[in-house]
């Protein structure tokens, strides 16, 4: 007679409670649910579901999240396999809300400095939802993430909220297959907010769609950056030829909304970027800011990018250029597709924005207002085209 299949279990953590040892006792299908009120951080290592049966930590109720109060770090998970985390708020890190990697620390590395790096080699299949978290006040300065992913593969991070950061909200770092969609980002006073999401190391195929940024920084969107070697996942071999790697490659930025931002999205030693479809609002200096840090070595500068099918609208005086090419940029290898520019200086004073970049394929608008609405729509049905309001 066959075995009854283990029904799967309910893990109640009430507030006060530690619930390190649960890493141990959970198995595939069981739930970790997190009471009303405030509980303390956690770190979970080797935390394992299975296709179908993924271990989920949530709170109780949806409409009333559950608070983990944070001292360095809220959440930690070392090299898990189909966990979700949802339904939850995270407040006050010092260093991380929430970080996710592909090693399991101990106490090995102390007398081996080697076993790190060889650990993180390759990426680890994490199978990874976040949903409907609340992430506020990490930091509040330096390079204090919110959520931090390192070394990972199939992550997705949906109708989440991050409000004061210190570095990034999201840092993505030599890991692949990422979506994040229908996220907000909204900047909080004092916190330094270098980037709402940097994607670097080697990072790979990460999709940014339907996403709102409220965020006044330089980069608010980094695609790419300028990494440690022992960052990159998987590790850059030996023997790389020169400018044969890349920080980001294969990354799509669609219909999303920005508030500001100086250089809104920024390309630093990245290749094959897609920023189609998004509404940029009084964006500062440049909405596109294409650059080179490093001169020699294995990463090359940036190339290949798309850049079509956008509205930006700004006020006199936010922008001094439409798009910059650092001189070192092939331009040739970039696409700069039809695009709705707009503002009232464009009649009088547009000739101190340079020449728009283009190469005879598609020119460019900027004869068109849209009239936005409330919502950062266009009413006006010229541009209708354009910008995030095309989203499915």
């Amino acid at each position: 007679m066959a075995a009854k299949p283990a029904l799967a279990t309910q893990h109640l953590v009430t507030p006060g409670n530690k619930w390190q040892t649960l890493e141990i006792r959970a198995q595939p299908g069981d739930e970790i649910i997190l009471m009303p009120g405030n509980h303390r951080p956690v770190t979970l290592s080797n935390l394992t579901g299975a296709p179908g049966k993924p271990i989920i930590i949530r709170g109780l109720d949806p409409n009333h999240p559950p608070t983990i109060v944070a001292k360095r770090r809220g959440i930690v998970l070392h090299k898990p396999k189909h966990v979700i985390i949802k339904d939850i708020i995270i407040t006050g890190a010092t260093l991380t809300g929430i970080l996710v990697d592909n090693r399991v620390p101990d106490l090995t590395e102390l007398f081996n400095p080697t076993t790190s790096t060889q650990q993180q080699q390759q990426a680890w299949d994490a199978n990874l939802l976040i949903r409907n978290v609340t992430v506020l006040k990490t930091g509040p300065e330096g390079k204090r993430h919110a959520i931090e992913l390192r070394g990972l593969r199939d992550v997705r991070i949906i109708e989440s909220e991050f409000e004061g950061w210190g570095g990034s909200a999201i840092e993505i770092v030599g890991s692949h297959n990422v979506l994040i969609e229908k996220c907000k980002f909204n900047e909080l006073e004092n916190f330094s907010q270098y980037h709402a999401i940097q994607v670097r190391a080697g990072s790979t195929r990460v999709n940014i769609t339907n996403c709102q940024f409220d965020v006044d920084c330089e980069g608010v969107v980094s695609l790419g950056a300028v990494s440690r070697r022992n960052d990159f996942c998987p590790s850059i071999p030996e023997n790389a030829k020169a400018l044969s790697q890349y920080e980001a490659r294969y990354i799509q930025l669609q219909h999303c909304v920005f508030k500001k931002g100086t250089y809104t999205i920024a390309m630093l030693h990245a290749d094959d970027c897609l920023i189609r479809n998004n509404t940029f609002i009084r964006p500062r200096s440049a909405v596109l800011g294409v650059t080179h840090i490093t001169d020699v070595g294995v990463v090359a500068v940036a190339k290949r990018g798309i850049f079509g099918g956008n509205l930006v609208v700004w006020e006199p005086g936010d922008i001094t250029r439409y798009v910059y090419f650092s001189p070192k940029i092939d331009q040739t290898t970039f696409a700069i597709e039809q695009n709705l520019w707009w503002s009232s200086e464009l009649a009088q004073n547009s000739k101190k924005l340079g020449e728009l970049p283009q190469h005879g394929q598609w020119p460019q608008i900027i004869d068109i207002d849209p009239k936005l609405d409330g919502q950062y729509r266009p009413t006006e049905q010229k541009a209708a085209l354009f910008g995030s309001q095309t989203r499915n």
